[in-house]
């Protein structure tokens, strides 16, 4: 593919816009903002700004691409561009220096796939008729990322992301930015990168839109795929002669997916498990698409089947939730699917690297962005080497958005996007200290310039005595008074560089209000002034008691106090957590919230204090809003906890259970409900967190069954040359019942059989099956078992483009349990509440197999109808009445008549008038009714009366077709 990066450009215009976000966990969040960047620069009016881009980094470590090092290394850049890089190079005149002693330089990272909701749709005459069908947005021309979304990414040392539409089947074409703190040096990398898509469809059942089911959201992929060659082709008939023609109708929707059904554009896929990775990719070979995956996470359930597809995948980092198997009921409950997910989610990253996958690793799916290098040393602790997770954040992805050429390492001729590192970039203990984007630096984590820890002595003019613990890189500062044993906790610790400032409750000095203090840090104490309430002055000196011990490792930079600031690695919640309160629920609990209608999650915090009288007091705070909590009712035996929320928007109630430092809810307010998980802070650590804390990693077994869970297998099952014999056979044949019967089977064929004594058989198996019956192998003609996303794809009375076989899910348990009843094969049959419904799918039970392996490509087509009160009872749409069932039937008939006899009249053109002549469009939903008119397709139909089915007989003689009830 040839790539369109011709280097940054600025960002495109954009719509501000704003969302509602209604309730009060959404309050003031807008993840969206507008491109202030302009195209061209005002002129100065006034002095001229300076703006060095001449930058030299001396003396630093620089691993210019995975496995390689230069040390005491010196990188050039000029203008955004690194002019050379290497060992002993001389700086040129007129470059500011900036030392890289002790630190380590990467490559910046880059996020392939950051997943945001797009602008308002043009409301244009060639948009598409289904909402979730909009690949003519794009989002070099919509609302990016705000600088607080920019800044979560670039202070985990992302440089560059690749934005996408979050929402629809075919969303959009993606932009790759530069993740800049200024909107004016915001740069546009790719404006035109891949296209999005996704299997998006459901909704509430009294109002959802088509599609309501998986297999919808496959056919109408499919169909509008099919029309975009239509439109092409209808266009290019046109253009060769538009004698006799109008021209084709505008369509801009369908004009967006040329590239991608031409194999110029490729298309990201968002795929929320391993089987829809696998349904993604089948339609992408029926059509020859260029398809990149993005994952799950999950992909090494199925990783033969995966790696077999040879696609390159975007693989996440988010790991399922430890399982609770606190209780007897929870443990009851959990399956062992659940916790083999879990024990092997972290290797899925290493397993598709050893199976030689094209892998890039993205941020996407984390509920908590500042979690991803805890999982991402989860992985590693689980055996993925750190090279290959650095090439999968840099030179990976680079070459998956086609701007290898320009950045993904560092080399003279690439853009100066760097990751500035104390330590090493995936150790517990790293510091980002910058991130250079362009050849600008951000600063993430500033080098801590002084350092107070330990236990000391405060004295001051007044008088007054105080046993100190302090820790300047903590900014944490507590005082007891000389004679007292209750500590105060020093409020608004402030530590910039040697200066230190805080204020204490004023009581120790006998008076009311609070005594600001602030100092300087010498090599041995700390010295400086006080302010009494009334405004007199004092002074005052803190000695550091002698260490008993070596001093604990240092900890570095403040901890940052919203999540993605500062640091940006790891848990800053646990930067400076006090150890666990002895009361059940006293404390600050760090809780991730999600609420109906909305994608993004929301972190927060809630914080509990009982009294002396026992009643409790709480607070929530969720992105700068902060509400009391009422009503606090909480059993501690029990962990059950009831409070309420007063919010501009309505009373909030919230039913959680807090036990062993975890907490859940559920909450509902004024038409909004929804959930949230969290951890108490200082608490015992959950999922992914315990397994990063860990210090010892057991390593989780090689090999897994198939499918993952209970009754999984180790190997496939394999045809096996058996020879039974003594058995009474029921042949439901001619021969009728055998009895001392033999039968012979080799590669799951019978190759003879008979009764008596069995002709000499070179079988690697025999078997005795004296007393025992064999029967042929039971058949289900009406099956809804392993259909995934939906049986029904209610929402049209007419969905015949749909098929079972698209959402076949090989992995549920119920084939197990079947196959030991004795079925062997099935029709997989759509639901029963419109009056034609989709295709089904007759598939031949193997358990551990794939969908493909079950579906019978040859078996006869069939598709679902249906009659009487299923269809009817939705009185919001047309049929809501009997006759109105039959008129839809006789409808849609004459409609497929139709439709047929336009292709006939179509392929009977003589080549030269057909070329000049516009094709029909190809109706997936009419072709399945031609079938039917074709005798290609039986209808199996649900009914309750007589007259109904006397009612579909007439029809079905009317236009000659075959049904079944």
């Amino acid at each position: 593919m040839r790539s369109n990066c011709h280097g940054p450009r600025p960002a495109g215009r954009t719509i501000r816009t704003a969302r509602s976000f209604g309730p009060f966990l959404l309050l003031g969040i807008l993840f969206l903002v507008p491109l202030a960047a302009l195209a061209q620069s005002p002129p100065v009016d006034g002095m001229r700004p300076a703006d060095l881009r001449r930058h030299a980094i001396v003396g630093a470590t620089v691993i210019p691409r995975p496995g390689e090092t230069i040390e005491d290394a010196v990188i050039i850049i000029r203008d955004g561009v690194i002019e050379s890089v290497g060992a002993g190079l001389e700086v040129p005149a007129g470059y500011r220096v900036w030392s890289g002693e002790g630190l380590t330089i990467y490559p910046g990272l880059i996020e392939p796939a950051l997943l945001i909701g797009p602008g308002p749709r043009p409301n244009s005459a060639g948009r598409h008729w289904n909402e979730r069908i909009h690949p003519e947005i794009r989002m070099n021309d919509q609302p990016m990322p705000n600088a607080a979304a920019r800044k979560s990414l670039r202070d985990l040392g992302f440089t560059a992301a690749a934005v996408y539409p979050d929402s629809g089947i075919l969303r959009g074409t993606g932009a790759v930015i530069a993740l800049t703190e200024d909107e004016d040096h915001l740069r546009t990398y790719r404006d035109h990168a891949h296209l999005a898509g996704g299997f998006d469809y459901g909704g509430r059942w009294t109002s959802a839109t088509y599609p309501g089911a998986l297999m919808g959201a496959i056919a109408l992929l499919r169909q509008t795929l099919l029309d975009a060659q239509w439109h092409r082709d209808r266009r290019a008939v046109y253009h060769r002669d538009p004698t006799g023609h109008e021209p084709p109708a505008r369509s801009e929707a369908l004009e967006a997916l040329a590239s991608v059904i031409e194999g110029r554009q490729r298309i990201m896929f968002d795929t929320s498990d391993e089987q829809n990775a696998l349904r993604a990719a089948r339609v992408a070979e029926e059509f020859n698409l260029d398809m990149i995956l993005l994952g799950s996470g999950m992909e090494f359930r199925r990783l033969d089947e995966i790696v077999a597809l040879g696609r390159p995948i975007i693989v996440p980092v988010q790991y399922p939730e430890r399982p609770s198997v606190n209780t007897l009921e929870q443990a009851e409950s959990t399956s062992l699917r659940e916790l083999m997910s879990w024990e092997q989610a972290p290797t899925n990253p290493r397993r598709l690297i050893d199976a030689e996958v094209e892998i890039a690793l993205t941020t996407h799916r984390l509920r908590r962005k500042n979690t991803f290098y805890a999982a991402l040393r989860t992985a590693i602790a689980v055996g993925l080497d750190p090279d290959d997770a650095l090439a999968a954040l840099t030179t990976k992805p680079a070459a998956l958005l086609e701007l290898d050429r320009v950045m993904g390492t560092i080399e003279a001729g690439k853009l100066a996007n760097l990751v500035v590192v104390k330590g090493e970039l995936f150790d517990e203990n790293a510091k980002i200290r910058a991130t250079w984007i362009n050849g600008r630096r951000h600063e993430v984590s500033s080098d801590p310039k002084i350092e107070m820890a330990g236990k000391g002595t405060m004295r001051t003019t007044p008088g007054k005595t105080f046993a100190v613990e302090i820790d300047t890189n903590r900014a944490r500062i507590s005082l007891t008074p000389e004679g007292k044993e209750d500590a105060l906790r020093a409020q608004q610790v402030t530590v910039q560089r040697d200066q230190v400032s805080f204020i204490i409750d004023g009581r120790p000095f006998e008076l009311t209000g609070y005594v600001r203090f602030g100092g300087i840090v010498h090599e041995d104490h700390l010295a400086g002034h006080g302010v009494l309430p009334d405004g007199t002055t004092f002074g005052f000196r803190i000695e550091m008691d002698e260490p008993d011990e070596e001093p604990a490792e240092e900890e570095d930079a403040e901890a940052p106090e919203e999540e993605g600031a500062a640091e940006g690695k790891g848990d800053v919640e646990d930067a400076d957590a006090d150890e666990t309160p002895d009361d059940p629920l006293a404390g600050e609990w760090i809780i991730t919230s999600e609420m109906s209608g909305f994608a993004d999650p929301v972190v927060g915090t809630l914080s509990f204090d009982r009294d002396a009288d026992g009643r409790y007091h709480g607070t929530s705070v969720i992105m700068d809003f902060i509400a009391p909590l009422s009503n606090i009712r909480f059993n501690a035996e029990s962990g059950d906890l009831r409070y309420e929320i007063d919010t501009p928007m309505g009373r909030v109630r919230v039913d959680a259970v807090v036990r062993d430092d975890a907490y859940e809810d559920t909450f509902v307010g004024d038409g909004f409900e929804g959930s949230s998980t969290g951890t108490r802070r200082g608490g015992a650590r959950h999922g992914a967190d315990a397994e990063r804390d860990a210090k010892v990693v057991e390593m989780p077994p090689e090999e897994y069954p198939v499918p993952l869970g209970a009754y999984g297998l180790m190997e496939p099952l394999e045809p096996q040359n058996v020879l039974v014999h003594s058995a009474t056979i029921w042949t439901a044949g001619p021969d009728g019942i055998l009895e001392n019967g033999w039968m012979h089977v080799r590669d799951g064929v019978i190759r003879g059989i008979g009764s008596g004594t069995p002709p000499r058989i070179n079988a690697e198996h025999t078997i005795n099956a004296e007393g025992k019956h064999i029967t042929p192998g039971l058949l289900d003609c009406h099956s809804h078992t392993g259909i995934t996303g939906g049986v029904n794809e209610w929402t049209q009375i007419n969905t015949a483009e749909t098929r079972i076989s698209d959402v076949i899910n090989p992995d549920d348990v119920n084939w197990y349990r079947q196959l030991a009843g004795g079925l062997t094969g099935a029709s997989q049959l759509h639901g029963s509440a419109n009056p034609i419904g989709g295709q089904h799918s007759v598939v031949k039970l193997k358990w551990g197999g794939s969908a493909r392996d079950m579906h019978l490509h040859d078996a006869r087509l069939g598709i679902k109808f249906a009659l009487g009160e299923n269809v009817v009872r939705n009185q919001g749409r047309y049929p809501n009445t009997r006759m109105g069932v039959e008129a839809v039937y006789r409808d849609a008939f004459t409609a497929a008549q139709q439709y047929a006899a336009r292709w006939e009249r179509y392929r009977n053109l003589p080549e030269a008038e057909r070329r000049r002549t516009m094709p029909p469009r190809r109706d997936l939903e009419l072709d399945a009714l031609v079938d039917i008119l074709n005798g290609d397709m039986l209808v199996h139909c649900h009914s309750y009366r007589q007259d109904e089915i006397l009612m579909l007989i007439r029809v079905a003689e009317d236009f000659g077709f075959t049904i079944g009830t």
